[in-house]
Protein backbone atom coordinates (compact mmCIF):
# COMPACT_ATOMS: atom_id res chain seq x y z
CA UNK A 1 0.00 0.00 0.00
CA UNK A 2 1.37 3.55 -1.00
CA UNK A 3 -1.74 5.91 -1.11
CA UNK A 4 -3.84 6.50 2.18
CA UNK A 5 -6.32 9.53 2.29
CA UNK A 6 -7.04 11.19 5.68
CA UNK A 7 -9.87 13.63 6.04
CA UNK A 8 -12.22 14.82 8.49
CA UNK A 9 -15.73 12.56 9.29
CA UNK A 10 -18.71 14.12 8.42
CA UNK A 11 -21.80 12.72 10.21
CA UNK A 12 -25.05 14.45 9.67
CA UNK A 13 -25.93 13.88 13.48
CA UNK A 14 -22.92 15.61 14.52
CA UNK A 15 -22.28 19.90 13.79
CA UNK A 16 -18.76 19.39 14.41
CA UNK A 17 -16.08 17.04 16.03
CA UNK A 18 -12.65 16.24 15.55
CA UNK A 19 -12.52 12.80 14.46
CA UNK A 20 -10.37 12.39 10.94
CA UNK A 21 -10.69 8.99 8.95
CA UNK A 22 -7.70 7.40 6.52
CA UNK A 23 -8.84 5.44 3.57
CA UNK A 24 -7.31 3.32 1.32
CA UNK A 25 -7.95 0.62 -1.42
CA UNK A 26 -6.14 -2.46 -1.91
CA UNK A 27 -4.54 -2.90 -5.09
CA UNK A 28 -5.09 -5.64 -7.56
CA UNK A 29 -7.65 -7.60 -5.77
CA UNK A 30 -9.23 -10.49 -7.08
CA UNK A 31 -10.97 -14.06 -5.81
CA UNK A 32 -8.74 -15.67 -3.65
CA UNK A 33 -6.63 -13.00 -2.78
CA UNK A 34 -5.43 -12.64 0.88
CA UNK A 35 -5.61 -9.05 2.82
CA UNK A 36 -3.88 -7.68 5.82
CA UNK A 37 -4.34 -4.93 7.79
CA UNK A 38 -2.69 -4.10 11.08
CA UNK A 39 -2.43 -0.43 13.07
CA UNK A 40 -1.92 0.77 16.29
CA UNK A 41 -4.05 2.96 18.48
CA UNK A 42 -2.60 5.54 21.33
CA UNK A 43 -5.23 5.71 23.92
CA UNK A 44 -4.12 8.20 26.40
CA UNK A 45 -6.86 7.99 29.08
CA UNK A 46 -6.95 4.98 30.79
CA UNK A 47 -10.70 4.84 30.96
CA UNK A 48 -11.48 4.63 27.52
CA UNK A 49 -9.84 1.00 27.32
CA UNK A 50 -11.19 -0.81 23.88
CA UNK A 51 -13.44 -3.65 24.21
CA UNK A 52 -13.54 -6.71 21.29
CA UNK A 53 -16.99 -7.03 19.36
CA UNK A 54 -16.97 -10.84 18.38
CA UNK A 55 -19.31 -11.11 15.39
CA UNK A 56 -19.41 -9.18 12.40
CA UNK A 57 -20.93 -8.38 9.32
CA UNK A 58 -18.97 -11.37 7.58
CA UNK A 59 -17.77 -14.75 9.00
CA UNK A 60 -14.71 -15.07 10.33
CA UNK A 61 -12.28 -17.92 10.13
CA UNK A 62 -10.39 -17.14 13.33
CA UNK A 63 -10.80 -14.81 15.60
CA UNK A 64 -8.01 -13.44 18.80
CA UNK A 65 -8.05 -10.95 21.65
CA UNK A 66 -5.13 -10.14 23.38
CA UNK A 67 -4.53 -8.22 26.44
CA UNK A 68 -0.31 -7.87 27.14
CA UNK A 69 -0.21 -5.90 29.81
CA UNK A 70 2.16 -4.57 33.04
CA UNK A 71 1.22 -6.59 35.79
CA UNK A 72 0.43 -3.51 37.96
CA UNK A 73 -2.62 -3.00 36.50
CA UNK A 74 -5.67 -4.34 37.80
CA UNK A 75 -7.96 -5.69 35.15
CA UNK A 76 -12.20 -6.62 35.55
CA UNK A 77 -13.45 -8.15 32.49
CA UNK A 78 -17.41 -8.82 31.32
CA UNK A 79 -18.82 -10.65 29.06
CA UNK A 80 -21.90 -10.00 27.00
CA UNK A 81 -23.83 -12.35 25.08
CA UNK A 82 -21.67 -15.13 24.82
CA UNK A 83 -24.44 -17.67 25.34
CA UNK A 84 -23.90 -19.35 21.60
CA UNK A 85 -20.00 -18.79 21.24
CA UNK A 86 -17.48 -21.04 22.68
CA UNK A 87 -14.26 -19.19 23.31
CA UNK A 88 -10.91 -20.54 24.06
CA UNK A 89 -9.28 -18.82 27.01
CA UNK A 90 -6.21 -18.46 28.58
CA UNK A 91 -3.95 -16.21 30.99
CA UNK A 92 0.30 -16.89 31.47
CA UNK A 93 2.70 -14.75 33.01
CA UNK A 94 5.81 -14.06 30.45
CA UNK A 95 8.53 -11.61 31.19
CA UNK A 96 6.88 -9.83 33.98
CA UNK A 97 4.12 -9.72 32.13
CA UNK A 98 -0.10 -10.99 31.82
CA UNK A 99 -1.20 -12.17 28.66
CA UNK A 100 -4.93 -12.90 28.79
CA UNK A 101 -6.05 -14.15 25.38
CA UNK A 102 -9.28 -15.37 23.59
CA UNK A 103 -9.56 -17.34 20.40
CA UNK A 104 -12.32 -18.62 18.71
CA UNK A 105 -12.46 -20.39 15.32
CA UNK A 106 -15.24 -20.03 12.40
CA UNK A 107 -17.70 -17.78 14.03
CA UNK A 108 -20.81 -17.15 11.52
CA UNK A 109 -21.95 -13.59 10.00
CA UNK A 110 -24.84 -11.69 11.55
CA UNK A 111 -27.57 -9.98 9.75
CA UNK A 112 -29.02 -7.11 10.97
CA UNK A 113 -33.26 -6.75 10.68
CA UNK A 114 -35.27 -4.21 10.39
CA UNK A 115 -36.68 -2.31 13.71
CA UNK A 116 -34.01 -4.79 15.76
CA UNK A 117 -32.46 -3.60 19.17
CA UNK A 118 -28.69 -2.28 18.68
CA UNK A 119 -26.79 -4.91 17.34
CA UNK A 120 -24.65 -4.04 20.99
CA UNK A 121 -27.61 -5.60 22.97
CA UNK A 122 -27.31 -9.35 20.99
CA UNK A 123 -23.47 -9.49 19.96
CA UNK A 124 -21.24 -11.45 21.43
CA UNK A 125 -18.50 -8.81 23.64
CA UNK A 126 -15.62 -9.17 25.75
CA UNK A 127 -15.42 -5.84 28.10
CA UNK A 128 -12.17 -5.62 29.65
CA UNK A 129 -11.51 -2.18 32.02
CA UNK A 130 -8.63 -0.96 34.12
CA UNK A 131 -9.86 -1.01 37.83
CA UNK A 132 -6.29 0.46 39.10
CA UNK A 133 -2.34 0.67 38.06
CA UNK A 134 0.61 0.87 40.53
CA UNK A 135 2.81 3.81 39.75
CA UNK A 136 6.09 3.45 41.77
CA UNK A 137 4.14 1.95 44.66
CA UNK A 138 1.56 4.05 44.97
CA UNK A 139 -2.06 2.77 43.86
CA UNK A 140 -3.37 5.47 41.40
CA UNK A 141 -7.67 4.14 41.20
CA UNK A 142 -9.07 4.27 37.48
CA UNK A 143 -12.89 2.64 37.42
CA UNK A 144 -13.15 -0.24 41.09
CA UNK A 145 -17.06 0.76 41.39
CA UNK A 146 -19.13 3.37 40.45
CA UNK A 147 -18.26 5.60 43.17
CA UNK A 148 -14.80 5.78 40.87
CA UNK A 149 -16.88 6.28 37.96
CA UNK A 150 -19.05 9.19 39.63
CA UNK A 151 -16.19 10.81 40.76
CA UNK A 152 -14.49 11.36 37.47
CA UNK A 153 -17.62 12.53 36.37
CA UNK A 154 -18.30 14.86 38.65
CA UNK A 155 -14.62 16.65 37.83
CA UNK A 156 -16.03 17.10 34.47
CA UNK A 157 -18.64 19.34 35.58
CA UNK A 158 -16.79 20.83 38.30
CA UNK A 159 -14.69 23.28 37.12
CA UNK A 160 -17.66 25.27 34.70
CA UNK A 161 -18.47 28.42 35.19
CA UNK A 162 -21.56 29.67 36.96
CA UNK A 163 -21.43 32.89 36.61
CA UNK A 164 -25.08 34.76 35.84
CA UNK A 165 -25.41 37.33 33.50
CA UNK A 166 -27.95 40.35 33.83
CA UNK A 167 -29.82 38.90 30.48
CA UNK A 168 -29.75 35.26 31.93
CA UNK A 169 -31.28 36.41 35.33
CA UNK A 170 -33.99 38.83 33.57
CA UNK A 171 -35.20 35.91 31.31
CA UNK A 172 -35.91 33.76 34.75
CA UNK A 173 -37.38 36.26 36.80
CA UNK A 174 -39.66 36.76 34.21
CA UNK A 175 -40.62 32.96 33.68
CA UNK A 176 -41.32 32.55 36.65
CA UNK A 177 -42.92 35.80 37.90
CA UNK A 178 -46.21 34.36 38.07
CA UNK A 179 -45.70 30.99 39.10
CA UNK A 180 -46.88 29.35 42.51
CA UNK A 181 -44.77 26.53 43.51
CA UNK A 182 -41.38 25.32 42.41
CA UNK A 183 -42.57 22.67 39.92
CA UNK A 184 -44.29 25.69 37.75
CA UNK A 185 -40.59 27.00 37.82
CA UNK A 186 -39.25 24.26 36.42
CA UNK A 187 -42.00 23.79 33.90
CA UNK A 188 -41.29 27.21 32.49
CA UNK A 189 -37.53 26.91 32.78
CA UNK A 190 -37.57 23.98 30.74
CA UNK A 191 -40.49 24.80 28.53
CA UNK A 192 -38.02 27.62 27.67
CA UNK A 193 -34.83 26.02 27.22
CA UNK A 194 -36.83 23.74 24.29
CA UNK A 195 -37.84 26.50 22.69
CA UNK A 196 -34.96 28.72 22.81
CA UNK A 197 -31.78 26.36 22.76
CA UNK A 198 -31.18 24.87 20.26
CA UNK A 199 -29.71 21.09 19.79
CA UNK A 200 -26.72 20.74 17.89
CA UNK A 201 -24.37 18.15 18.39
CA UNK A 202 -20.94 19.42 19.06
CA UNK A 203 -18.37 17.13 19.98
CA UNK A 204 -14.21 17.41 20.09
CA UNK A 205 -11.91 16.72 22.49
CA UNK A 206 -13.74 15.96 26.05
CA UNK A 207 -16.50 17.70 24.56
CA UNK A 208 -18.66 14.26 24.20
CA UNK A 209 -18.41 14.30 28.60
CA UNK A 210 -17.26 17.71 29.73
CA UNK A 211 -20.30 20.55 28.85
CA UNK A 212 -19.28 24.14 28.67
CA UNK A 213 -20.11 27.19 30.96
CA UNK A 214 -23.49 27.58 30.98
CA UNK A 215 -23.45 31.33 30.45
CA UNK A 216 -21.67 30.64 26.86
CA UNK A 217 -24.75 28.32 26.44
CA UNK A 218 -27.01 30.54 26.89
CA UNK A 219 -24.93 33.61 24.61
CA UNK A 220 -25.07 31.13 22.37
CA UNK A 221 -28.26 29.72 21.90
CA UNK A 222 -27.31 26.21 21.24
CA UNK A 223 -25.42 22.88 22.60
CA UNK A 224 -25.12 19.22 22.92
CA UNK A 225 -26.94 17.19 25.53
CA UNK A 226 -24.72 17.87 28.19
CA UNK A 227 -24.99 21.75 27.17
CA UNK A 228 -28.56 21.96 27.64
CA UNK A 229 -28.99 20.04 30.58
CA UNK A 230 -25.99 22.71 32.18
CA UNK A 231 -28.23 25.32 30.87
CA UNK A 232 -31.65 23.91 32.93
CA UNK A 233 -29.62 23.36 36.06
CA UNK A 234 -28.51 26.86 35.96
CA UNK A 235 -31.61 28.62 35.06
CA UNK A 236 -32.97 27.30 37.59
CA UNK A 237 -30.10 27.44 40.42
CA UNK A 238 -31.25 31.61 39.27
CA UNK A 239 -34.97 30.22 40.22
CA UNK A 240 -33.74 29.06 43.26
CA UNK A 241 -35.11 25.31 42.33
CA UNK A 242 -32.42 22.66 42.49
CA UNK A 243 -31.98 20.12 39.60
CA UNK A 244 -28.85 17.60 39.32
CA UNK A 245 -26.75 16.20 36.40
CA UNK A 246 -27.59 12.95 35.16
CA UNK A 247 -26.08 10.87 32.87
CA UNK A 248 -27.70 7.98 31.09
CA UNK A 249 -27.63 5.64 28.44
CA UNK A 250 -29.90 5.19 25.20
CA UNK A 251 -31.93 1.74 24.82
CA UNK A 252 -28.86 1.32 21.91
CA UNK A 253 -26.71 0.05 25.27
CA UNK A 254 -27.65 -2.85 27.01
CA UNK A 255 -25.17 -2.18 29.85
CA UNK A 256 -25.66 -1.22 33.63
CA UNK A 257 -23.69 0.58 36.23
CA UNK A 258 -22.77 -1.86 38.80
CA UNK A 259 -22.22 -4.15 35.72
CA UNK A 260 -20.02 -2.36 34.11
CA UNK A 261 -19.30 0.81 35.82
CA UNK A 262 -17.63 2.65 33.05
CA UNK A 263 -18.49 5.47 30.29
CA UNK A 264 -19.77 2.46 28.11
CA UNK A 265 -23.02 2.48 29.93
CA UNK A 266 -23.84 5.55 28.62
CA UNK A 267 -23.99 7.64 25.98
CA UNK A 268 -26.13 10.61 27.07
CA UNK A 269 -26.72 13.58 29.60
CA UNK A 270 -29.85 14.99 31.04
CA UNK A 271 -31.08 16.99 34.10
CA UNK A 272 -33.42 15.62 36.46
CA UNK A 273 -35.58 17.36 39.03
CA UNK A 274 -36.87 15.71 42.27
CA UNK A 275 -40.03 16.67 43.99
CA UNK A 276 -40.89 14.44 46.94
CA UNK A 277 -39.91 11.29 45.88
CA UNK A 278 -40.70 11.99 42.11
CA UNK A 279 -38.66 12.24 39.34
CA UNK A 280 -38.67 14.33 36.50
CA UNK A 281 -36.36 13.33 33.74
CA UNK A 282 -35.73 17.08 31.60
CA UNK A 283 -34.16 15.91 28.22
CA UNK A 284 -34.34 19.23 26.23
CA UNK A 285 -32.58 17.39 23.45
CA UNK A 286 -36.26 17.12 21.73
CA UNK A 287 -38.26 20.05 22.11
CA UNK A 288 -41.65 18.69 21.88
CA UNK A 289 -41.66 16.61 25.10
CA UNK A 290 -43.80 17.72 27.65
CA UNK A 291 -42.85 17.77 31.17
CA UNK A 292 -43.20 14.55 32.95
CA UNK A 293 -42.84 12.30 29.99
CA UNK A 294 -38.79 11.46 29.45
CA UNK A 295 -37.77 10.98 25.73
CA UNK A 296 -38.52 7.80 24.66
CA UNK A 297 -35.13 6.29 24.17
CA UNK A 298 -34.07 6.34 27.79
CA UNK A 299 -37.28 4.74 29.09
CA UNK A 300 -36.26 1.45 31.68
CA UNK A 301 -32.65 2.73 31.57
CA UNK A 302 -30.48 3.50 34.48
CA UNK A 303 -29.96 6.93 35.54
CA UNK A 304 -26.74 8.23 37.45
CA UNK A 305 -28.23 11.47 39.11
CA UNK A 306 -25.29 13.90 41.11
CA UNK A 307 -27.02 14.81 44.43
CA UNK A 308 -24.45 17.09 44.81
CA UNK A 309 -20.39 17.05 45.09
CA UNK A 310 -19.85 13.50 47.48
CA UNK A 311 -23.23 11.74 46.35
CA UNK A 312 -25.05 10.18 43.52
CA UNK A 313 -27.92 7.72 43.53
CA UNK A 314 -28.90 5.40 40.61
CA UNK A 315 -32.29 5.38 39.54
CA UNK A 316 -34.36 3.44 36.56
CA UNK A 317 -36.49 6.19 33.82
CA UNK A 318 -39.35 4.70 34.00
CA UNK A 319 -41.26 2.99 30.96
CA UNK A 320 -44.37 5.00 30.13
CA UNK A 321 -47.60 2.97 29.80
CA UNK A 322 -49.46 3.00 26.39
CA UNK A 323 -52.47 5.09 28.06
CA UNK A 324 -49.79 7.43 28.20
CA UNK A 325 -50.19 7.90 24.34
CA UNK A 326 -53.00 7.63 22.81
CA UNK A 327 -54.36 8.24 19.34
CA UNK A 328 -57.80 8.73 19.75
CA UNK A 329 -59.87 9.19 16.18
CA UNK A 330 -63.84 10.54 16.49
CA UNK A 331 -65.64 10.20 13.45
CA UNK A 332 -69.40 10.94 12.24
CA UNK A 333 -70.02 9.13 8.95
CA UNK A 334 -72.46 9.54 6.31
CA UNK A 335 -73.40 8.96 2.75
CA UNK A 336 -74.14 11.59 0.68
CA UNK A 337 -74.26 11.88 -2.91
CA UNK A 338 -73.01 8.33 -3.42
CA UNK A 339 -69.52 9.12 -0.98
CA UNK A 340 -68.82 8.42 2.46
CA UNK A 341 -68.31 12.18 4.07
CA UNK A 342 -67.02 12.20 7.10
CA UNK A 343 -66.56 15.09 10.08
CA UNK A 344 -63.82 14.06 12.67
CA UNK A 345 -61.55 15.05 15.75
CA UNK A 346 -58.24 13.15 16.35
CA UNK A 347 -56.70 13.43 20.09
CA UNK A 348 -52.94 12.70 20.21
CA UNK A 349 -51.25 13.01 23.32
CA UNK A 350 -47.93 11.20 25.14
CA UNK A 351 -45.23 10.43 22.49
CA UNK A 352 -47.99 10.68 19.78
CA UNK A 353 -48.37 14.09 20.58
CA UNK A 354 -44.21 14.86 20.83
CA UNK A 355 -43.83 12.86 17.04
CA UNK A 356 -46.81 15.26 15.60
CA UNK A 357 -45.77 18.48 17.09
CA UNK A 358 -42.37 18.00 15.50
CA UNK A 359 -43.39 16.68 12.02
CA UNK A 360 -45.73 19.86 11.80
CA UNK A 361 -43.05 22.02 12.90
CA UNK A 362 -40.56 20.67 10.61
CA UNK A 363 -42.83 21.50 7.28
CA UNK A 364 -43.25 25.06 6.76
CA UNK A 365 -44.61 25.63 3.24
CA UNK A 366 -48.56 25.91 3.71
CA UNK A 367 -48.75 23.56 0.48
CA UNK A 368 -46.35 20.93 1.74
CA UNK A 369 -48.12 21.35 5.43
CA UNK A 370 -51.38 20.35 3.85
CA UNK A 371 -50.54 17.39 1.95
CA UNK A 372 -48.74 16.17 4.96
CA UNK A 373 -51.67 16.64 6.73
CA UNK A 374 -53.93 14.68 3.85
CA UNK A 375 -51.46 11.77 3.33
CA UNK A 376 -51.65 11.26 7.59
CA UNK A 377 -55.28 11.92 7.90
CA UNK A 378 -56.01 9.64 4.63
CA UNK A 379 -58.43 6.82 4.85
CA UNK A 380 -60.77 4.25 3.00
CA UNK A 381 -58.58 4.64 -0.48
CA UNK A 382 -56.53 6.82 -2.37
CA UNK A 383 -59.36 9.35 -3.90
CA UNK A 384 -59.37 10.38 -0.62
CA UNK A 385 -59.87 14.22 -0.42
CA UNK A 386 -59.33 16.57 3.02
CA UNK A 387 -61.85 19.20 2.38
CA UNK A 388 -60.82 21.00 5.53
CA UNK A 389 -58.47 21.01 8.72
CA UNK A 390 -57.28 22.78 12.00
CA UNK A 391 -54.53 21.93 14.38
CA UNK A 392 -55.10 23.15 18.01
CA UNK A 393 -52.28 22.27 20.62
CA UNK A 394 -51.41 22.93 23.92
CA UNK A 395 -48.27 22.29 26.22
CA UNK A 396 -48.93 18.27 25.92
CA UNK A 397 -52.22 17.03 23.54
CA UNK A 398 -52.79 18.10 19.56
CA UNK A 399 -56.43 18.24 18.17
CA UNK A 400 -56.79 17.57 14.16
CA UNK A 401 -60.42 18.56 13.26
CA UNK A 402 -60.87 17.71 9.83
CA UNK A 403 -63.60 16.94 7.19
CA UNK A 404 -62.93 14.89 3.97
CA UNK A 405 -64.98 12.67 1.79
CA UNK A 406 -64.04 9.50 -0.58
CA UNK A 407 -65.09 8.78 -3.58
CA UNK A 408 -65.92 5.57 -5.05
CA UNK A 409 -66.04 3.73 -1.74
CA UNK A 410 -70.00 3.52 -1.21
CA UNK A 411 -70.73 -0.12 -3.37
CA UNK A 412 -74.50 -0.03 -4.79
CA UNK A 413 -76.33 -2.82 -5.85
CA UNK A 414 -79.61 -2.39 -6.97
CA UNK A 415 -81.37 -1.84 -3.45
CA UNK A 416 -78.21 -2.59 -1.37
CA UNK A 417 -75.48 -0.19 -0.27
CA UNK A 418 -71.96 -1.73 0.77
CA UNK A 419 -70.15 -0.23 3.28
CA UNK A 420 -67.09 -1.01 4.79
CA UNK A 421 -66.40 0.67 8.18
CA UNK A 422 -62.68 -0.49 8.66
CA UNK A 423 -61.93 2.79 7.14
CA UNK A 424 -58.54 3.32 8.47
CA UNK A 425 -57.67 -0.17 8.66
CA UNK A 426 -54.54 0.41 11.14
CA UNK A 427 -51.39 -2.08 11.14
CA UNK A 428 -52.32 -2.69 6.94
CA UNK A 429 -48.05 -1.81 6.23
CA UNK A 430 -47.13 -3.96 8.47
CA UNK A 431 -45.13 -6.58 6.86
CA UNK A 432 -45.73 -10.09 8.55
CA UNK A 433 -42.28 -11.39 9.97
CA UNK A 434 -41.05 -13.83 7.98
CA UNK A 435 -40.06 -17.60 9.33
CA UNK A 436 -36.02 -16.61 8.72
CA UNK A 437 -36.14 -13.29 10.95
CA UNK A 438 -34.08 -13.75 14.16
CA UNK A 439 -33.89 -10.82 16.11
CA UNK A 440 -36.45 -8.97 18.52
CA UNK A 441 -39.03 -6.66 17.10
CA UNK A 442 -38.18 -2.93 18.69
CA UNK A 443 -41.27 -0.58 19.52
CA UNK A 444 -40.41 3.06 20.07
CA UNK A 445 -43.11 3.41 22.63
CA UNK A 446 -45.84 1.82 24.36
CA UNK A 447 -49.21 2.78 22.63
CA UNK A 448 -53.01 2.54 22.24
CA UNK A 449 -55.14 3.11 19.54
CA UNK A 450 -58.77 4.22 19.88
CA UNK A 451 -60.85 4.76 16.04
CA UNK A 452 -64.82 5.49 16.95
CA UNK A 453 -67.00 6.09 14.30
CA UNK A 454 -70.70 6.92 14.07
CA UNK A 455 -71.92 6.04 10.81
CA UNK A 456 -75.89 7.47 10.38
CA UNK A 457 -77.85 5.37 7.86
CA UNK A 458 -79.37 6.94 4.94
CA UNK A 459 -83.10 8.15 5.00
CA UNK A 460 -84.69 5.10 3.92
CA UNK A 461 -82.48 2.25 4.38
CA UNK A 462 -82.36 -0.87 7.35
CA UNK A 463 -79.60 -2.81 8.11
CA UNK A 464 -79.80 -6.33 6.61
CA UNK A 465 -76.26 -7.31 8.15
CA UNK A 466 -74.13 -5.84 10.95
CA UNK A 467 -70.52 -7.72 11.16
CA UNK A 468 -69.62 -9.54 14.50
CA UNK A 469 -67.55 -8.23 17.20
CA UNK A 470 -64.21 -10.14 17.30
CA UNK A 471 -61.26 -9.46 19.37
CA UNK A 472 -57.68 -11.40 19.68
CA UNK A 473 -55.66 -10.93 22.87
CA UNK A 474 -51.89 -11.85 22.08
CA UNK A 475 -49.20 -10.98 24.83
CA UNK A 476 -48.73 -7.89 25.66
CA UNK A 477 -50.70 -6.35 22.55
CA UNK A 478 -54.01 -7.10 21.32
CA UNK A 479 -57.16 -5.39 18.96
CA UNK A 480 -60.80 -4.98 19.25
CA UNK A 481 -63.69 -4.41 16.45
CA UNK A 482 -67.40 -3.80 17.93
CA UNK A 483 -70.75 -2.79 16.09
CA UNK A 484 -73.34 -1.37 17.92
CA UNK A 485 -76.86 -0.66 16.52
CA UNK A 486 -78.45 2.39 18.30
CA UNK A 487 -81.81 3.45 16.44
CA UNK A 488 -80.38 4.80 12.98
CA UNK A 489 -76.68 4.96 14.07
CA UNK A 490 -74.40 2.19 13.77
CA UNK A 491 -71.47 2.75 16.62
CA UNK A 492 -68.15 1.38 15.05
CA UNK A 493 -65.21 0.59 17.68
CA UNK A 494 -61.36 -0.29 16.86
CA UNK A 495 -59.34 -0.66 19.88
CA UNK A 496 -55.44 -1.74 19.70
CA UNK A 497 -52.91 -1.39 22.54
CA UNK A 498 -48.96 -2.50 22.74
CA UNK A 499 -47.67 -2.54 25.87
CA UNK A 500 -44.29 -3.76 25.09
CA UNK A 501 -40.93 -1.96 23.87
CA UNK A 502 -40.20 -5.20 22.96
CA UNK A 503 -41.54 -8.04 20.73
CA UNK A 504 -39.97 -10.97 21.37
CA UNK A 505 -39.03 -13.50 18.48
CA UNK A 506 -40.88 -16.44 19.93
CA UNK A 507 -44.15 -14.31 19.96
CA UNK A 508 -43.45 -13.72 16.20
CA UNK A 509 -46.16 -16.07 15.29
CA UNK A 510 -48.83 -15.17 17.46
CA UNK A 511 -48.37 -11.71 16.26
CA UNK A 512 -48.55 -12.84 12.61
CA UNK A 513 -51.83 -14.75 13.66
CA UNK A 514 -53.09 -11.29 14.91
CA UNK A 515 -52.72 -9.38 11.73
CA UNK A 516 -53.80 -12.46 9.41
CA UNK A 517 -56.91 -12.38 11.66
CA UNK A 518 -57.33 -8.05 11.87
CA UNK A 519 -56.91 -8.46 7.82
CA UNK A 520 -59.82 -10.62 7.32
CA UNK A 521 -61.87 -8.60 10.12
CA UNK A 522 -61.09 -5.37 7.81
CA UNK A 523 -62.88 -6.91 4.96
CA UNK A 524 -66.43 -7.61 6.81
CA UNK A 525 -69.07 -4.55 5.43
CA UNK A 526 -72.56 -3.44 6.53
CA UNK A 527 -75.05 -4.45 4.16
CA UNK A 528 -78.35 -1.73 4.00
CA UNK A 529 -81.75 -2.61 2.24
CA UNK A 530 -84.04 0.33 0.76
CA UNK A 531 -87.32 0.11 2.97
CA UNK A 532 -90.14 -1.10 0.59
Amino acid sequence: MKEFKTKEVLDNDVFYQDLFETSFFYPSLRQGAITKLKYTLDIKEPRFFPFAIVKKYYPVDNFEFIINTDKNVEFDIKFFNMDSLQLDFSKLEKGGRLIYSWKAKNIPSYKNETRSPNYLCYLPQIIPYIKSYKLKEREVEVLRNVDDLFKWYNENVSELDHKHTEEMISIVQALIVDCKSDSQKVAAVYRWVQNNIKYVANEYGLGGFIPRSPFLIFEKRYGDCKDMATIIIELLDIAKVKACYTWIGTRDLPYSYNEIPTSIVDNHMIATYIDKGKYYFLDATNSYIPLGLPNSFIQGKEALIRLNNETYEIQKVPVVPADRSVHSDSVSLTIEQGEIVGKGSILLNGYYYSDMKQAIERVKDADDKTKFMKSYLEVGNNKYILDDYKVNSSDSSIQIKYKFHVPDYVKFNDNEIYVNLNLAQPYKDFELFKEDRKLDYEFYFKSSLNINYVFTLPVGYEIVNLPKNTRFEGVNFFYEISYEMKGNQIFYCFTSNEDTLLLKHEFFDLWNKMLKQMRSDFKEVIVLKKKI
